[in-house]
C-alpha cells in the first residue's frame, strides 16, 4: 500500500510539474507573440504619426509659400484685400486659426500687421521682441515652432510656426 501511495504521489507530482512546464512554455510563447504584435502595431502607429506630421508641415509650408507669393506680387498693401485673402487661406482649415502678415518694420515704428481675423495690432506692438519672431529670424528658410503661449486679445493658447 505504501509503495502504491508513493507511486501515485510521484506520478501526481510529475504530472503537476509537466503541467506547470507546459503552462510556462505556452505563456512564454504567447508573451513572445504578443510582444511581436505590439511591436508591429507600435511601428505602424509611429509611421502613421510621422505621416500626419509630414502632411501638417507640408500644408503649413504650402500656406506660407502661397501667402508669401501673394504678398510679394502686390503693388500696394491694402488691408481689406490682404485680410480677405488670408481669410480665404484659412477657411475650413482646422489646423490654422490665425494667419497674419507683418512688415519688416514693427507696428510700433509704422509697420503693419494684417490678419485673417481682422485684428488690429496696438500701436505699441513690437513683433521683433516676440520669441517667435526672434527664432524665425535666426532660421530663415525653415519652419520654426514657438512654445505655446496665450494670446492677450482672446485668451486662447497658440503655437506659432
Amino acid at each position: 500500500m505504501r509503495i502504491r501511495y508513493q507511486l501515485i504521489l510521484s506520478h501526481t507530482v510529475l504530472t503537476l510539474l509537466l503541467i506547470v512546464f507546459l503552462a510556462v512554455t505556452a505563456s512564454l510563447t504567447q508573451q513572445k507573440i504578443i510582444h511581436k504584435e505590439i511591436t508591429a502595431i507600435s511601428k505602424l502607429q509611429v509611421e502613421n504619426v510621422n505621416h500626419q506630421i509630414d502632411n501638417f508641415l507640408s500644408k503649413a509650408q504650402h500656406t506660407i509659400e502661397v501667402v508669401s507669393s501673394y504678398v510679394e506680387n502686390l503693388e500696394q498693401y491694402e488691408r481689406d484685400s490682404i485680410e480677405e485673402f488670408l481669410v480665404a487661406q484659412t477657411a475650413g482649415d482646422t489646423d490654422c486659426s490665425m494667419l497674419y502678415v507683418s512688415s519688416a518694420v514693427p507696428t510700433c515704428r509704422g509697420g503693419f500687421t494684417f490678419t485673417n481675423i481682422h485684428w488690429t495690432a496696438p500701436s505699441d506692438f513690437d513683433e521683433t521682441t516676440r520669441s517667435w519672431y526672434i527664432n524665425a529670424r535666426k532660421s530663415i528658410g525653415t519652419i520654426v515652432f514657438s512654445n505655446p503661449y496665450v494670446k492677450r486679445h482672446c485668451r486662447n493658447s497658440f503655437k506659432s510656426f
